[in-house]
């Protein structure tokens, strides 16, 4: 759903939404064809109840954009719960290079703190890039911590 909610924001311009910036560039898709379309999540825990909503909504962000998400939600990263975000932001650049043999996916690498919390780490190829910027991700940011 996350996906779903941050879509419309990254791609048009204007003013604020909820406290949360919304962006001052209108950002063009990637080309048809810049990405080999995968699966859209790995779920350890088990946590996602509704993954027609969950697609639905991560489907949307890749017509809308042109880069194809991809939600992993870890049980642990270096044998830890409470993983940092560094140690996510890590995890996620190896899985990426395991997961992906294309430059247009973006993949965000989830685990609870245990605190009520969580962290989340990313990383995306070089063609997703150029649509999902610095200002997109402070946007994609905002939103996640809603």
């Amino acid at each position: 759903m996350v996906f779903l909610v941050i879509v419309a924001p990254l791609l048009s311009s204007g003013g604020s939404s909820g406290g949360v910036s919304k962006s001052t560039v209108a950002r063009e898709p990637l080309a048809a064809g810049a990405v080999q379309e995968t699966d859209y999540y790995t779920d350890e825990p088990g946590w996602i109840s509704s993954k027609s909503t969950l697609l639905s909504g991560m489907k949307e962000f890749y017509e809308k954009t042109g880069v194809q998400p991809y939600l992993y939600i870890a049980n642990s990263v270096d044998g830890t719960t409470t993983p940092t975000t560094s140690q996510l932001t890590a995890y996620a650049k190896q899985l990426y290079s395991e997961k992906f043999t294309d430059q247009g996916h973006f993949l965000l690498v989830f685990c609870d703190d245990g605190k009520g919390s969580f962290n989340a780490g990313y990383w995306m190829g070089d063609q997703a890039r150029a649509v999902l910027d610095d200002e997109a991700l402070d946007i994609f940011a905002g939103y996640m911590k809603k």
